[in-house]
């Protein structure tokens, strides 16, 4: 295994984790030169150090460095790539890389979204047989800890504009969208806002539900209005906008990425498949911590992995070859407890 980010605010974690599973050599690369292994997403001449391993897991910030053309170099001479990046424009061209003759894999979506998320959407598709619809739902807190990565990418959503799937067409919207009441485990409803996410076109891609769209809520609650604010200073701003960015950027990046970064936050997931109709089917994951719940994820997917027999060489989401269940049943078997699936309305 090779865990490139390996040494940032989530990357450390999923070395953790990773390492605590028998027959995993872990390796860390970074762009740093000190690092066991360098490698520069933005330098080419580096990823021939791919080549000496079974494995390599993106961890690194594909806000600052893009994962393509490193990713394009494992497809093009064998390998395996696995992106845990959370940015959803980058996720979809992740999905789209081709090559000649791919001799490599690409696995799009591991970690805790994109990654369980998008198996637990596929999971209530599964559950409920045709789907029209699936939402897809994250709580968390914004007051805990972030890397710079993670700070980035929160400001991308915000200045970026949004889309969801509406009767099988894309749909495009503002980057926050409406609020819409889901069910999270323990908790019940709770207002969430609609943002995109990778899970948006993932489950879209790996499920027949013609209607997909993700949501936000965020903890605590006082937190959205503030979401709301900085979206309509972005749209309003004018000539102005860059520079309310870079506030942005710099207050989060010092509340999140210094000030709180110890603290963690726990994240709650829920999909629901045909809300409002008869057959409305609802499913969670409660994960204690987030970094955590990312190099779960993470695991879920390297272990599966080396179970398989892999398919032919190309690009697949996670989902397409891992189900939930078999994810949740493998991290058991590797002692890591992951939680279990529930009904977040109420007992199973």
């Amino acid at each position: 295994m090779l865990v490139l980010g390996g040494r940032g605010y989530f990357g450390s974690r999923v070395v953790h984790v990773l390492g605590l599973c028998n027959d995993v050599e872990v390796g860390v690369a970074s762009r740093r030169g000190d690092a066991p292994e360098r490698v520069d997403l933005n330098d080419p001449s580096t990823f021939a150090v791919f080549d000496d391993f079974d494995v390599v897991v993106n961890c690194a910030d594909t806000i600052g460095a893009s994962p393509l053309p490193a990713a394009r170099h494992v497809l093009e001479h064998g390998g395996v790539w696995m992106d845990m990046g959370a940015e959803a424009a980058t996720a979809q061209q992740l999905l789209e890389l081709e090559a000649v003759e791919p001799r490599g894999h690409v696995v799009v979506g591991v970690g805790i979204f994109p990654g369980m998320l998008t198996m637990l959407g596929k999971h209530v598709a599964e559950l409920v047989g045709p789907c029209e619809r699936i939402d897809l739902g994250v709580r968390l807190s914004t007051l805990s800890g972030a890397g710079p990565g993670n700070v980035r990418l929160m400001v991308e959503m915000l200045d970026q504009p949004g889309f969801d799937f509406h009767e099988g067409k894309r749909r495009e919207r503002p980057a926050l969208g409406p609020v819409t009441p889901l069910p999270y485990p323990e908790t019940g409803l709770a207002p969430s806002s609609a943002i995109t996410m990778p899970d948006t076109a993932l489950v879209r891609r790996v499920t027949t539900a013609p209607s997909v769209a993700t949501h936000l809520s965020v903890v605590p609650g006082w937190m959205r209005p503030g979401l709301a604010l900085t979206q309509w200073l972005l749209d309003h701003a004018g000539p102005l906008r860059g520079l309310v960015l870079l506030m942005t950027r710099w207050s989060l990046l010092v509340m999140r990425a210094v000030l709180l970064r110890a603290i963690g936050t726990r994240v709650q997931l829920t999909a629901v498949a045909n809300r409002g109709r008869p057959d409305e089917t609802a499913r969670g994951l409660d994960f204690d911590d987030g970094r955590d719940g990312n190099a779960v994820g993470v695991t879920a997917a390297v272990l599966l992995w080396r179970d398989v027999d892999p398919p032919p060489p190309g690009v697949y989401p996670a989902a397409a070859l891992f189900g939930l269940d078999e994810a949740l049943v493998r991290l058991t078997h590797a002692g890591l407890a992951p939680p279990p699936i529930v009904d977040p309305a109420g007992p199973d």
